[in-house]
């Protein structure tokens, strides 16, 4: 399956949405804004 990219303005629901679209079969979810903040500390 390909990747779905949720956009939209600070606290419309992309997290809580793409929550359960991760929980479909073979998916992962990636909150892109806790990436950064790992990666950059």
């Amino acid at each position: 399956m390909k990747n779905i990219i949720l956009t939209g303005m600070p606290g419309a629901g992309k997290s809580t949405v793409g929550v359960i679209l991760a929980k479909t079969p073979g998916m992962n979810f990636i909150n892109t804004d806790i990436a950064i903040q790992k990666k950059n500390g």
